[in-house]
């Protein structure tokens, strides 16, 4: 996965991408203005590793199997222009370079993507739980059908709403 191969990934399904640097206050070393600027809430600079804090509780991103085989946009580095990601598997960063048919990284709609109007169907958005009245398809932005919210069933950490198939998501992200 290189640094092209997660842009063009993002770019091309209408969205943004993060540098491997969150880009606020000091931590722009690996970070370029048409990254996204991300909050990493007292974590340090790392995307990864705060994204992982929010996902799986911890900041050893390479120990959090829901980032597992995710690539990050990595600016400024010399190493082969190459994205940076996780393996959970052998609990590892990975170069890019070395590895094909991941997944980008990417965030933040540049376009509408469907989840207001509809144009994404209820059956392609589930969640981790939902509550009797705050169903995963009732998460859809400036919602009014249902409970006009998902609401996870249990309130823990790691609760998750996904839009749209992993298997239509890989075929999308592949390299």
């Amino acid at each position: 996965m290189s640094n092209v191969n997660v842009k063009n990934t993002c770019l091309a399904t209408g969205m943004r991408y993060p540098c491997v640097w969150s880009g606020s206050g000091s931590c722009t070393r690996y970070w370029t203005s048409d990254c996204i600027t991300l909050n990493t809430n007292g974590v340090g600079c790392n995307n990864l590793r705060a994204i992982s804090k929010t996902l799986c509780g911890s900041t050893d991103a390479h120990l959090c199997q829901r980032l597992d085989d995710v690539f990050v946009y990595f600016p400024k580095h010399r190493r082969n222009h190459s994205a940076w990601g996780v393996d959970y598997n052998t609990s590892r960063y990975l170069w890019g370079s070395e590895y094909k048919d991941m997944y980008a990284l990417c965030a933040g709609c540049r376009n509408h993507l469907g989840m207001e109007s509809g144009a994404i169907p209820d059956w392609n958005i589930t969640a981790s739980s939902e509550w009797k009245r705050g169903r995963a398809s009732d998460g859809r932005l400036n919602g009014v059908n249902g409970y006009g919210a998902w609401v996870a069933a249990i309130n823990i950490v790691g609760q998750w709403l996904q839009v749209g198939r992993k298997e239509m998501r890989k075929e999308i992200m592949n390299e």
